[in-house]
């Protein structure tokens, strides 16, 4: 037999549950812009990952031909597609310029029928392009993030950084 009074149902008070969610509001409000800007960090990661693995290719390619490849191949890739994580629906090709002294696109955003990835063959380099931001500098920023593993050697010439600018013409896009 229970006794008590009538208080004692043990539900909650209307209080109690607003308190609670009022304390989950303020978690979600701390964590979810940390899921959002490590979701951002992976895919920076994983862009800069396969700018790195393609460049890696390329050397490999000018070691064994000595030269550059003339395209990146397609069969370098997992299941023969080149992927770039922040262009989710957009067919990932790859404008290709000879420019021996070129090392950065001029237009460093892609998307919008620019190509998202871009190949020099007439020195190995090969960046990728990102998505337009709010302004030109947090563009700029997000290029360089992407893409600074690329700037090491190319066929033992050190790259430029890759804020640097250059004009070029494009030779074939991909």
């Amino acid at each position: 037999m229970r006794g008590g009074t009538r208080g004692d149902r043990g539900g909650f008070s209307l209080l109690e549950l607003a308190i609670v969610v009022a304390i989950i509001a303020i978690i979600g409000a701390i964590v979810a812009p940390r899921v959002g800007s490590m979701a951002a960090r992976s895919q920076v990661a994983q862009v800069a990952e396969t700018v790195r693995m393609v460049q890696l290719k390329i050397e490999e390619e000018y070691q064994f031909e000595q030269a550059y490849p003339t395209n990146v191949q397609r069969e370098w890739f997992a299941g023969g597609d080149l992927q770039h994580s922040m262009f989710a629906g957009v067919s990932a090709t790859v404008e290709v310029i000879n420019d021996a002294a070129t090392q950065h696109p001029t237009i460093k955003a892609g998307g919008s029928g620019v190509p998202v990835f871009w190949y020099n063959r007439g020195n190995g380099a090969f960046r990728a392009r990102v998505p337009s931001q709010s302004t030109q500098a947090e563009t700029l920023a997000l290029y360089r993030m992407v893409n600074s593993r690329a700037k090491a050697q190319v066929s033992g010439v050190e790259g430029t950084d890759p804020g640097d600018v250059d004009v070029e013409q494009a030779t074939e896009v991909r």
